[in-house]
This record gives structure tokens, sequence and C-alpha cells, in this order.
């Protein structure tokens, strides 16, 4: 008897109890806005993709999301799509809860691919080649400042300083701020730092329009702050 209630306890009840919490140990856990960076990277690559169609799109798939395209507000949602369109480059951001925490920027006729997630780096992929991180050049001196003063549009300017070419960037007058939401994410996750004039992280549900103060290290960005200061 003793033996046939050992041979029910081990085939039965030990394998049950004992396999479940290694089931629930070996599911990944997964990073967050995943679903939204795996269907911004399907559809922004879609042949002849416009800002247009990818907006469409995406309040197909995500319908209680806000989604700011052209002249559309959507600030008083949660969670927000900012759609903008360059000449040569298709871009995608994502907002929630008025910070930017993803974005995705493709040229087609290069079939060069930039994105990043919030608290996962910033990455490039160009063609067919093997993803890679990317990182913001260093310097620490304010001597070593290169100011970028462009009127290229706000994508540019951020990779201008994503690229190494400059180390800081700053507003003369306010810009539209859902220009630099791709941008920002871009060079906050490969080290840089982005704010507004008083050193304040940028809240797209709050305004419309501000001082943009970008740079590719947080010292000069620090220091150039404070020089400002009256």
């Amino acid at each position: 008897m003793i033996y046939l209630v050992f041979v029910f306890l081990t085939m039965f009840v030990f394998p049950l109890s004992a396999e479940c919490p290694c089931k629930r140990a070996a599911q990944p856990v997964s990073p967050l806005f995943q679903d939204e960076l795996q269907a911004g990277m399907h559809w922004i690559k879609k042949p002849g993709m416009t800002g247009d169609m990818l907006a469409g799109a995406l309040k197909m798939n995500f319908p209680a999301y806000g989604i700011i395209a052209r002249e559309e507000n959507a600030w008083d949602k949660e969670k927000v799509w900012v759609i903008t369109q360059e000449e040569d480059a298709l871009l995608m951001g994502f907002v929630s809860q008025g910070r930017a925490v993803l974005g995705i920027c493709y040229f087609p006729a290069s079939d060069i691919l930039y994105w990043a997630v919030q608290g996962q780096g910033a990455y490039v992929r160009r063609g067919k080649e093997s993803a890679k991180r990317l990182f913001v050049a260093e310097a620490s001196r304010l001597e070593m400042l290169k100011m970028l003063d462009s009127k290229e549009s706000p994508a540019v300017k951020m990779f201008r300083l994503l690229e190494g070419s400059y180390n800081l960037y700053s507003s003369s007058q306010p810009e539209e701020l859902k220009n630099f939401v791709v941008g920002e994410i871009l060079l906050r996750e490969a080290g840089g730092i982005v704010t507004d004039e008083r050193g304040r992280p940028i809240e797209y549900h709050l305004r419309s329009s501000g001082i943009v103060v970008a740079s590719s290290n947080p010292f000069l960005h620090q220091r150039f702050l404070k020089e400002k200061q009256p």
C-alpha cells in the first residue's frame, strides 16, 4: 500500500509541483514596448509607405492610442504615436505619459534603419548588415564644444549630434516639440541628453512648442546650461 502511494506521488504530484515553477522561470520577461517596436519596424519598411499610410496602419492596430500626423492633435491620450516625414526619411515616435520612449527612423533609398527603446539602447541596421549599437562621441571640456547652428530639420540636427559631427544644439527660438520625439529617444539611448532650456525633461503632452537643448554629452550639457543662466 505504501509503495502504491509512493508511486502515485512520484508520477503525478511531485512532477507537477516541481514542473510549474520551472516553466514560469523559463518564460522570458518581455521588455517594455516590444509590441509597438515590432509593429513599427514592420510597417515603416513597407515599400512605398508614407506618413499618412503609416498613421492609418497604426490606427487600425492600436485603436486606443492617439496618433499625431500632420495637424492631428491627440495629446489627451496616455499613449501617442507621432509620425513625421522628411524628404528622404520616415520617422515614427512613441510617447507614453508625455515622455518619448520609442523612436524609429527609416531611410528607404539607402535601406538604413535606426531605432531606440527606452532602457534598451539605440541601434542602426544598414541593409542586410547586423544591427549595431550606437554610442555618442565623448567630450569632457567646454572648450571642446562644437555648437550646431543649422536650419536643418530637428531630426537631422539630432543625427548630427548622434554621429559626432557636433556635440550640442540649443534652439534660438521655440520649436515644434513633436518633431524631436524620434531624435530625442535615439540620442538619449545612445548616451546623450535632451532637455528644455532649464534642464528639465521634455514632456510632450504639456506644451506643443519650446526651447530644446540637446547634447551628446551630459557633462557639456550641464556646463552649457549653467553658463546660460543669468
